[in-house]
């Protein structure tokens, strides 16, 4: 459907699958298009936490937090999801 009727309803999920808390604070993430989204100073995930990143506004917490976007940012046909730390160094891509 029309993502831009609800960014909310459009997301990605973030898992920690590790054994140790994980601190996404300054972490980029981005698609084909270069829409980026950075998470905020201090965020962390603890091992087996989710959050879920919504593409539209609302208030952040421990386990979802919002871009801010104004429009639709992932594809419904397909795009990549680029996740950086905040040297630059590449830790996710995927494409669907």
């Amino acid at each position: 459907g029309n993502d831009n009727e609800n960014l909310n309803d459009e997301y990605v999920v973030f898992e920690n699958a590790g054994d140790e808390p994980l601190d996404l604070g300054g972490w980029a993430i981005s698609d084909d298009a270069d829409h980026t989204y950075t998470f905020p100073s201090g965020f962390a995930l603890d091992p087996g936490e989710r959050v879920t990143l919504h593409t539209g506004s609302g208030e952040n917490t421990a386990t979802d937090l919002y871009w801010g976007s104004e429009q639709a940012v992932w594809n419904n046909a397909g795009d990549t999801i680029l996740v950086e730390t905040d040297s630059g160094t590449t830790v996710v891509e995927g494409t669907y």
